[in-house]
């Protein structure tokens, strides 16, 4: 009899085992995907203030309607930020 209660014991401990595997994995895919995310994120804010930067570099030479969309663009951007 306590052969066989062994025997579960060590069964419910492997699907335990088993269990808290899985949970740490998913933490693990859930904070890779958030480092991810966050990698990202700040890759499209550098480059809309990279955008920013170059049409206020070419602004002077712009038409007065393409100024005023330069104008409109950046102030989205640097509300973005």
């Amino acid at each position: 009899m306590g052969t066989i209660k062994a025997l579960f014991d060590m069964l419910a401990s492997c699907f335990s085992f088993a269990e808290t595997n899985r949970e740490h994995q998913c933490e693990t895919e859930v904070l890779k995907d958030k480092k991810h995310s966050e990698k990202q994120n700040g890759r499209l804010e550098d480059l809309v203030i990279d955008m920013a930067q170059l049409i206020e570099k070419y602004k002077p030479v712009m038409k007065k309607t393409d100024r005023i969309r330069a104008n409109i663009y950046i102030k989205r951007a640097k509300g973005a930020n």
